[in-house]
């Protein structure tokens, strides 16, 4: 792939130089510079411009330094936004749109043949996310807790899934385009919160970009796909027995002798979640149902009320083993994607079998069941 010239548009606060006044509108504006911190994670007093090394643009971070271009004061800012364009009108446009600054960048062209069937938001993110992935899984390669790899991988994945999710409902409009889950889920589509619908159709467009791609690229990672359907099954989870369970619990009293180190990180999850207003990712709300509200479990209130939000508690906690296919699910997928790459293909579409279709069908039967 060539590279091809583009803009890159971020919007962050302040917007401008706190010394001299100077509005940040570009590089003759502003530099990103990288910034020694002290002990406890602030900016030293002791720093100044030559300890401040020229660095990239980091949107995927939330906060960053800029050293101005006129007085050579360095301003921390909180990035809230960025997009890529392709002109400078649209650029321009951006900026009046709210905007703060434009940034000229390099990405790749997506070969010519197949480059009209793909989405602009594909075009001209797909190198920083795809990039992104590889260089995470490389980062993250000395961590031998694969849960805590999971993790990191997913939060700093996160904002550049967010951020094509804008560009993608900028682009079209959401309620009526066709997925494969609307397809599938049938009467059930409209049981599933709006984030969860979002998230769905963003990984059908995606893969089906990628399918699109692969005519004329090998190696294709189909990881984003992947987190997008972890995403949805961990926003249902949450929003169908975890947050309804804490809105009725400040504090999870469990009687029972904690036997298990497993059963006694679920008892400080839910603890957490109850008191603190934590949300739990999906690798932790599978070992909650698993230890905490599965057949074999002791009672407890968290297990009671469980019972009480899903209609058939026997149908689908022991006939179908609904917990134990959650955590099939995070072991399979959820815990792997930050260990293996790229995804391929048939992993991607096993996911896919794994949360809709027979014999798994975890969201279906979700949305039967709660």
């Amino acid at each position: 792939m060539k590279q091809i010239d583009a803009y890159l548009v971020p919007r962050f606060s302040p917007e401008g130089c706190p010394r001299c006044l100077s509005r940040f509108k570009g590089p003759t504006d502003f530099l990103p510079v990288s910034v020694l911190m002290d002990s406890d994670n602030l900016p030293s007093n002791t720093v100044n411009q030559a300890q401040g090394s020229l660095a990239a643009w980091d949107g995927d971070s939330l906060i960053q330094f800029l050293s101005c271009q006129h007085c050579n004061n360095i301003t921390m800012v909180v990035n809230l936004d960025q997009r890529y364009v392709l002109t400078l009108e649209e650029a321009e446009e951006a900026v009046r749109d709210g905007f703060t600054a434009i940034l000229p960048v390099s990405i790749k062209q997506i070969d010519a043949k197949v480059n009209g069937n793909l989405s602009f938001w594909f075009r001209s993110t797909y190198d920083r996310l795809f990039n992104k992935a590889t260089n995470l899984r490389n980062s993250l390669s000395l961590l031998d807790n694969h849960e805590q790899r999971a993790n990191d991988f997913e939060r700093i994945m996160s904002p550049i899934l967010a951020d094509i999710i804008r560009e993608i409902k900028k682009e079209m409009d959401l309620e009526n385009t066709f997925c494969e889950a609307r397809d599938v889920l049938k009467s059930k589509w409209n049981q599933f919160s709006r984030d969860t619908k979002e998230l769905l159709i963003a990984a059908y467009l995606i893969k089906k970009d990628l399918l699109t791609y692969a005519e004329v690229a090998d190696d294709i990672d189909y990881v984003a796909p992947v987190l997008l359907y972890a995403r949805a099954l961990e926003n249902e989870l949450y929003y169908k027995l975890f947050k309804p369970f804490s809105e009725v619990c400040n504090d999870f009293n469990y009687e029972y002798n904690e036997s298990s180190p497993l059963l006694k990180k679920s008892i400080q999850v839910i603890r957490k979640m109850c008191k603190d207003g934590r949300k739990p990712n999906l690798s932790e709300m599978a070992y909650c149902l698993q230890t905490l509200a599965g057949p074999r479990v002791f009672g407890n209130w968290f297990r009671t009320f469980v019972r009480s939000m899903v209609r058939d508690y026997e149908y689908l906690f022991i006939e179908h083993a609904f917990p134990q296919r959650v955590v099939g699910f995070v072991n399979a997928y959820r815990n792997r994607w930050g260990i293996i790459g790229p995804i391929t293909l048939r992993e991607c579409q096993r996911c896919e079998e794994y949360l809709l279709y027979e014999p798994i069908r975890l969201l279906p039967m979700l949305a039967d069941a709660v």
